[in-house]
């Protein structure tokens, strides 16, 4: 089996509880590959199940912890301590990456990771070439890389990744979108998942890069991490509804299952991938126009999901597993967007009549999907 994405039933089911104004993975509960973790009304986490190398940062070694145990923050945290003179540093955004690792945001706009940091997605300069890599067993704010770093009222965080509005975790590489609107990555980087236009990894973070202009990716609202490849949701109108934008893995480990969700040559766009992308462009529709009005994305680990203002599913990528795209076939590739089908609910009062499914959210697994109608 692939590794798990850090979006099971469970995340689906608290989503409903979240504002449909919400995305993925702005959630206070995250399943991961054998890890699960959340955050309590006073902003502390606790997280349980596997903690090989005490990856799951309680300062414990019992493997697995079978019972939700709270993570220990450093105690001499230059801003939560250093300048509000806080007893402990308080979160709000939790994800566990579908490899072995978490990010989270706290509520001062800074991000921090703990777990797996073999490939630098800990975002701290560690990794194997040339780190520490090995697992971090602590929650460490992530370095600023080619940001800014803190200023103003943050000058304290100089050093550190600050202005950050929403995370997601992959298997071996992390994700933001900064309040600027730029996307940001770090981690493992061999078919291109850092979107930079390099193969090489980054234990620090660096700008996803926008192909069609050079310059870096912009008016992003939503990222969204696959097993080896990043989408995020572009809104230059700033209405909440925009288009979808991929890099990295279009072949390789799996080769030609159309993740990118556009052809090598952005023609007809109605084959798969023979090659990685490492810098983003547009996911496409059939013809080459690219795929919009679409206000929230969701990524299996080598699939991607986008829903539009009218309530469709379009669905690209490996469609293994009993038809994982949810179009009627299984076992195709598509590199082109397909609708899902109404399936079952076309029985329900509902959705009588209707060829294809309308959902208000989607979400993306492990060899598998869901929407809520």
């Amino acid at each position: 089996m692939l590794k798990s994405k850090g979006r099971n039933w469970l995340l689906a089911i608290v989503s409903i509880f979240i504002a449909s104004t919400a995305f993925a993975q702005n959630l206070v509960i995250s399943g991961g590959n054998t890890v699960s973790g959340m955050i309590c009304l006073d902003g502390t986490i606790y997280t349980w199940g596997a903690n090989g190398n005490q990856g799951l940062g309680t300062g414990l070694a019992t493997n697995p912890t079978t019972s939700p145990t709270k993570v220990i923050f450093p105690t001499n945290d230059p801003y939560f301590f250093g300048v509000l003179g806080s007893t402990s540093v308080n979160m709000k955004v939790l994800d566990a990456g579908s490899g072995a690792h978490f990010v989270g945001l706290d509520c001062a706009t800074g991000a921090w990771c703990w777990g797996n940091d073999t490939y630098g997605q800990i975002g701290d300069g560690g990794g194997t070439n040339g780190g520490t890599g090995g697992t971090v067993t602590k929650p460490t704010r992530v370095l600023k890389g080619q940001s800014p770093g803190g200023t103003g009222a943050y000058a304290s965080l100089a050093n550190y990744l600050v202005g950050v509005k929403s995370v997601s975790g992959g298997n071996d590489n992390t994700y933001c979108v900064m309040n600027t609107g730029e996307v940001m990555a770090w981690g493992r980087n061999d078919y291109g998942q850092l979107g930079n236009g390099g193969s090489t990894f980054s234990p620090t973070p660096v700008y996803v890069i926008d192909g069609s202009t050079m310059t870096n990716l912009k008016n992003a609202i939503q990222v969204q991490a696959g097993d080896n490849s990043g989408y995020a949701l572009i809104d230059p109108t700033g209405t909440g509804v925009g288009t979808v934008y991929s890099w990295g893995g279009g072949s390789g480990q799996y080769g030609g299952s159309g993740m990118l969700g556009r052809s090598p040559a952005g023609g007809s766009n109605s084959g798969t991938e023979t090659q990685n992308s490492a810098y983003a462009f547009p996911v496409c529709a059939i013809g080459g126009a690219p795929l919009t009005n679409i206000v929230s994305i969701s990524a299996g680990d080598v699939f991607c999901m986008a829903l539009d203002a009218n309530g469709n599913i379009w669905t690209w990528g490996n469609n293994g597993w009993g038809g994982l795209c949810g179009i009627g076939a299984t076992s195709i590739p598509f590199s082109n967007p397909q609708k899902v089908v109404a399936g079952a609910w076309a029985t329900t009062a509902g959705g009588a009549g209707q060829t294809y499914l309308k959902a208000k959210m989607i979400s993306g697994g492990q060899g598998f999907a869901m929407a809520v109608t």
